[in-house]
């Protein structure tokens, strides 16, 4: 590959992540529109709470996507593929550990989160579900 080809690359990926962000976000900025107008007060304000959450539980990531991707771009060169499929292994299982008692709370937990949120009586069972 030549320096120009590369030069080329680069600003071809470049440009081309720049069009991919400009539209996420203009498709997020006509998303929002389309569901402030289609959902009452009540439900958008409890589907923002559920993306808040969300939300979190990325960044309650602890940084076990950063530590993986590193230990992966390690563990390739050498063929280390016991050890690999063992941190993946041990994340995948924390993953699935984090899931289940998100699950139990949520289940436990769901109608005094509705309390709290006053989550009228029209909409709880939607909600709850």
């Amino acid at each position: 590959m030549t320096q120009e080809n590369l030069g080329r690359r680069i600003w071809r990926n470049s440009a081309s992540g720049y069009v991919r962000n400009t539209l996420r976000l203009l498709l997020g900025v006509v998303s929002f529109r389309l569901l402030c107008t289609r959902l009452s007060t009540e439900e958008l304000g409890f589907y923002s709470l559920i993306w808040s959450f969300l939300g979190y539980g990325v960044l309650f990531d602890l940084g076990l996507g950063v530590a993986v991707k590193k230990r992966t771009a390690e563990l390739i060169p050498s063929k280390s593929w016991d050890q690999l499929g063992r941190i993946l292994s041990t994340v995948f299982f924390i993953n699935c550990v984090r899931g289940l008692i998100t699950i139990i709370i949520g289940n436990f937990a769901a109608d005094e989160l509705l309390d709290i949120i006053g989550a009228s009586s029209q909409h709880r069972e939607e909600f709850r579900s």
